[in-house]
């Protein structure tokens, strides 16, 4: 008979990380990054950052785990959503204008 996979549980010292702990209760990392179709380094961000981006991603880990979708999500309802969002990124010069550096056929 297999044996269960214990988890110690430790006094919080900030908001629990969910992604961690649906990370631990579906096998790992390397389980999670097979089920999901990433690279093992996509997890670890996760697990860093306390939430997992994409929605597809989510929805697998959170019926795999049975953790809840919102709590994957990592955003404190309490807070105003100006407060969550990542900061905007400049885009350079070459992605603002596709046209840029390209050749025109027939020339």
């Amino acid at each position: 008979m297999a044996r269960r996979k214990r988890i110690i549980v430790t006094p919080a010292k900030g908001p629990a990380n969910f992604v961690k702990a649906a990370v631990e209760i579906v096998g790992g990392p390397s389980a999670v990054a097979e089920l999901c179709g990433v690279a093992r380094q996509s997890v670890h961000v996760w697990i860093n950052e306390g939430r997992v981006e994409r929605l597809i991603d989510g929805l697998r880990l959170s019926r795999a785990s049975g953790i809840p979708i919102e709590r994957l999500a990592g955003e404190d309802p309490s807070v105003p959503p100006s407060v969550n969002r990542r900061p905007y990124r400049r885009r350079s010069q070459n992605e603002q204008n596709p046209r840029v550096g390209k050749r025109e056929e027939g020339s």
